[in-house]
């Protein structure tokens, strides 16, 4: 295996450890949803899929209620739909 992917793999394995923990500890209702900031964070619903064990649909319906959720919340702004 290669070095670079060999960090990238571990990386990977880091940040799967830390959104566990993370969820684990989650348990307030106004805590963003990993997903979510994984997502706000720039990874693509197939990548936030496979770190967190949930499915493609899970994650993109998530971003998407979220993305709703906060343009609701933003007077003048309409949800564009992207997930």
């Amino acid at each position: 295996m290669e070095d670079q992917q060999w960090q990238q793999l571990s990386l990977r394995g880091i940040l799967a450890l830390m959104i566990v923990e993370r969820e684990e500890r989650a348990g307030r209702a106004d805590a963003r949803k990993t997903e979510v900031l994984l997502a706000d964070a720039g990874f693509p619903p197939v990548e936030i899929a496979r770190l967190t064990g949930k499915t493609y649909a899970a994650v993109a319906k998530a971003v998407q209620r979220a993305r709703r959720k906060t343009a609701a919340s933003v007077p003048g702004e309409a949800s564009d739909g992207d997930a």
